[in-house]
């Protein structure tokens, strides 16, 4: 959200005045900007905005982030789970998933010799153990629902894992989304298979839609 922050400062400061400008979209302007706001996310906001948004979603900080920059007048803002989901594609499409885990496993244990399968064993911790820790060397850390939801989507997107039969489409998963990303849900394995899901689906080239 780092870059569409600097973007609608520009807006503001060419007349567009915030709120007042956007009390004249219709909800379908609205929608259309929103859309607009993601491909820009997709194909051209500075990899440094990306990674600072991705740490905001994996903390659990963006709907929050959401809600009071829409207060403030940016209404073409997407939703917390659209923002997200489309940043962690992209952060996929530049094979830059995995360097936020090799901080993780740097910040709790002290080295990174373990990061490269952190994800997989977020998820074993919160589906098989159904606990809410997840050793990491000789500490551990406590797993949080948005960080569930992206080490998911990061499992499936980093073993390039196909789309089975069944597997609930992006659309269908937002709630859950947004949910997991707000820190609003408790069912951590839920957050960790709704990511791999959008993990899965967006590694066969499907994309965030504004509903």
């Amino acid at each position: 959200m780092a870059y569409y922050r600097a973007c609608f400062s520009v807006l503001v400061a060419l007349g567009g005045h915030g709120a007042t400008a956007n009390a004249f979209v219709t909800p379908q302007g609205i929608s259309e900007q929103r859309q607009a706001s993601l491909n820009e996310l997709l194909e051209r906001a500075p990899a440094e905005d990306i990674a600072r948004d991705r740490e905001a979603c994996a903390n659990g900080q963006q709907p929050a982030a959401v809600t009071r920059s829409r207060s403030a007048g940016a209404a073409s803002l997407p939703d917390a789970a659209d923002l997200c989901v489309t940043v962690l594609i992209r952060t996929g499409r530049d094979s830059a998933l995995m360097p936020f885990y090799r901080r993780l496993a740097q910040r709790v244990a002290g080295n990174a010799a373990e990061y490269g399968r952190l994800p997989e064993r977020i998820g074993a911790a919160v589906i098989q153990q159904r606990s809410d820790r997840v050793a990491i060397g000789a500490a551990g850390t406590i797993v949080t629902a948005a960080l569930a939801f992206d080490a998911g989507f990061t499992a499936a997107y980093s073993k390039n894992e196909g789309v089975g039969a069944g597997l609930p489409d992006m659309a269908s998963l937002r709630p859950v989304a947004e949910r997991c990303l707000a820190q609003a849900e408790a069912r951590l394995g839920l957050c960790y298979s709704a990511g791999y899901a959008y993990g899965a689906r967006a590694r066969q080239g499907e994309l965030m839609r504004v509903r």
